[in-house]
């Protein structure tokens, strides 16, 4: 079932209307910790710091579950290169900040090297086809 972002289904969880969801731990963070919904696995590589007892969906024996999401910066095509170069660096900066760095992990992300456009790219259409693998042969269409 889709749904038009995470507060709706966080509440139809806590609700009861469905009986689980798949979600980034900063959005449903808060709501672990006081107990109104219950993280049942971790897609990330390894368990969270922040959640040291749930498991990871490897370890559950569901290797193909397991993604770590990403965030992207997106501009416009026609955005000039000195001035993509110029917010990449301060991005950069940003998240080698230890004050900022310390406040993102607390709410639920981690920082991770920073990459250029190219990557970025590489690593969406990446993502994609290791999607679109292991929802082959389901009802769920990309």
């Amino acid at each position: 079932m889709g749904y038009k972002g995470s507060t709706p289904a966080l509440n139809d969880v806590m609700g009861g209307h469905i009986p689980l969801m798949f979600d980034g731990l900063a959005t449903s963070l808060p709501f672990i910790r006081t107990g109104k919904i219950k993280a049942i696995a971790i897609s990330s590589p390894q368990r969270s710091p922040l959640l040291p007892e749930v498991p990871t969906f490897k370890e559950l024996g569901q290797p193909e579950l397991t993604y770590t999401g990403w965030m992207g910066l997106w501009a416009s095509s026609t955005m000039p290169a000195h001035l993509q170069q110029q917010i990449h660096q301060q991005v950069h900066a940003a998240l080698n900040d230890p004050t900022f760095k310390n406040t993102i992990t607390n709410a639920g992300f981690e920082t991770s090297s920073l990459r250029d456009s190219a990557a970025l790219h590489a690593e969406l259409v990446a993502d994609y086809e290791r999607v679109g693998k292991v929802l082959a042969g389901t009802d769920v269409k990309l």
